[in-house]
Parts: structure tokens; C-alpha cells; sequence
């Protein structure tokens, strides 16, 4: 059985509470007999320790010197309570963003940020998320990454709500931890990607999150800036804004087009008629719709993309 994170801190601290006052007791006991030895003799009376007088007590003699300052000397028990303590409450000093990570130190390795572990208070417990502190003013979490096709983003469900690949490399970060980051605070999105040519484009959205599982982590988006088009709401056809689609993968489907579009463009993603964006398709298809594809409309033309980074933020 898995003890609730909430629980299992509550019987922490009560096995913390109970350890200390057996430890006093004990020390009281053995002070308690150490002074009856010298007072009176140790009689053994049907298994049991009886105290028995001699004689008249004489008066008290005269104080003697200070004694030398102590130390702590913890039991085991107690270093294995306050072990356990700190594994259960140590997240509860873990940041909850990318602001305290150093951009100095991600400039001098050449980089856009690194690893970091995060506080979700849901969670009561830290997760580990690539921040980029350097694009665009930084304090980023990056959620999506694809580079070279390592990873098979056309996964179940589960997958994709728990998440999949390595931050620091390919991956998903994972719906409820996207859903948990979100949708209590205010946030924005911005999407990096690279075009197989080389060609630099990016999306940036004012207003972003994820809703529950039990919307299907429908997606709010809007506030379109960047020099990528929206595909996220094309312009012309209603039928391929992505805004206030729920999410789908290949065994859920919940696109509102007759098709199953996860399954034909082999990804997880808000799909709502299968076409203008999938950043989440196969990486090796370049010339079709299941690829990583997001749609130019200046140009008319699919982008086929070689890299791609989803990232939000709280808002500056």
C-alpha cells in the first residue's frame, strides 16, 4: 500500500515526538537509579527491583562544581527519525521555478540552462525540469524537447501524462506536472524551433495552461507573437485552432474531427481536425503531416522541423 505524501509526513512526525520521549524517559530512569544506588542497596524481589532504606538521611552536603557543557549524542533511532523527517519536508525548501537558477553559470558552459529540481505543492514533493534561464529574459521550464529522433513520441495515455524521455535531452515533461505548473498561475508559452534547413522561427503566446485530467488536459492558448505564423488558430479555418482542444494520443481519442488524428499522425497532441501543427509527430518523416510539422501560412507551406523547445513561464 502507497502511504499518502501527507500521511506518511504526520507519522514522521509523530514517530519523531515518540522517539524523543522515550529517549527522556530512559535518561530520567538511568539518572533516577544512579542516585538510588548511592542511597540505598539493590534488592531482588520475585523478579522485580525493590528500594529499600537503611537507616536516617543525613543532611544535604554542599553543592558542588558546575559541571562541563554536554553534547547531543543522538541514537540511532533518533538519526533514523531525523533522516526520515528530512526526506519527507526537505521539498518544502525547493524553489518552484527557474528564478533562482544561474544564468551566469549556464552562459560560461555555452548553454541555455540546465537541470534543476522544482517544488510542486500538489506533489508535495520536487521534480526535476530543464530551465532556460537565457532565451528570451529566461526563468523558462522547458516541457517538450525534440533534437534527432532518439525518443518515439506516439506513446499511450499514461506516458503522456506522467512523462517520457530525459529533460536535458528528448522529452515530455508530463500533462499533470504541465497541468499542476499552470493553471494556477500566469503564465505564457514560447515554442523555439529550427527548420531542417536551418531557418529560426518561434511562437510566443501571452496566455497559456493546461486544464485537469479530468478535462483531458484541455488546452488554453492565445496572444499570439512571433515570427512562426499562429498555428495554433489558423486564420481561415476554424477547424484547425487548437485553443480549448482536449489532448489526445493513440488509445484516447479526443479530437473532434471523424478521424482518429493521433493515431494517423503518430503523436500525442490537442488535435482538433489533425492539421496545422505536430510537434509531436514521427521525427523522421520530412515531407508529410505525421512528421514534426508546424504550418507557415505567408508561405503555404508545412515547416518540417529538426529541433523544436516548448517552454513556459510565469509572466514577467
Amino acid at each position: 500500500m502507497v502511504i499518502p505524501p501527507i500521511l506518511a509526513l504526520i507519522l514522521a512526525l509523530t514517530t519523531l515526538q515518540a522517539a524523543q520521549c522515550q529517549v527522556a524517559d530512559r535518561a530520567f530512569r538511568d539518572l533516577y537509579c544512579q542516585q538510588c544506588q548511592s542511597l540505598c542497596p539493590m534488592q531482588q524481589s520475585t523478579g522485580q527491583t525493590e528500594l529499600t532504606r537503611v537507616g536516617k538521611a543525613g543532611p544535604p552536603g554542599p553543592p558542588g562544581p558546575p559541571g562541563s557543557a554536554g553534547k547531543v549524542n543522538l541514537t540511532n533511532v533518533e538519526r533514523m527519525v531525523d533522516r526520515k523527517l528530512n526526506e519527507k519536508v526537505g521539498f518544502l525548501f525547493a524553489p518552484r521555478n527557474c528564478e533562482n537558477f544561474s544564468e551566469d553559470t549556464a552562459k560560461s558552459l555555452n548553454v541555455t540552462g540546465g537541470l534543476n529540481d522544482i517544488f510542486i505543492p500538489s506533489y508535495l514533493d520536487t521534480k526535476e525540469v530543464y530551465c532556460d534561464v537565457t532565451t528570451d529574459g529566461g526563468n523558462w521550464i522547458v516541457f517538450q524537447r525534440r533534437m534527432n529522433g532518439e525518443v518515439d513520441f506516439s506513446r499511450d495515455w499514461i506516458d503522456y501524462v506522467t512523462g517520457f524521455g530525459k529533460p536535458s535531452r528528448e522529452f515530455w515533461l508530463g500533462l499533470e506536472t504541465i497541468h499542476q505548473l499552470t493553471y494556477t498561475s500566469n503564465t505564457e508559452l514560447r515554442i523555439d524551433m529550427i527548420e531542417r534547413n536551418g531557418e529560426q522561427y518561434y511562437a510566443k503566446y501571452s496566455s497559456f495552461y493546461v486544464g485537469p485530467e479530468s478535462d483531458d488536459y484541455r488546452l488554453h492558448v492565445s496572444g499570439y507573437s512571433g515570427n512562426a505564423t499562429d498555428s495554433f488558430a489558423h486564420p481561415s479555418n476554424p477547424n484547425a485552432r487548437l485553443n480549448n482542444q482536449r489532448f489526445s494520443t493513440r488509445d484516447a481519442d479526443h479530437d473532434r474531427s471523424g478521424r482518429h488524428c493521433a493515431e494517423i499522425r503518430k503523436g500525442g497532441w490537442w488535435y482538433n481536425d489533425c492539421q496545422w501543427s505536430n510537434l509531436n509527430g514521427k521525427y523522421d518523416i520530412v515531407n508529410d503531416w505525421p512528421g514534426v510539422v508546424w504550418y507557415h501560412a505567408p508561405t503555404s507551406r508545412r515547416l518540417h522541423m529538426k529541433y523544436t523547445e516548448m517552454k513556459f513561464r510565469r509572466k514577467l
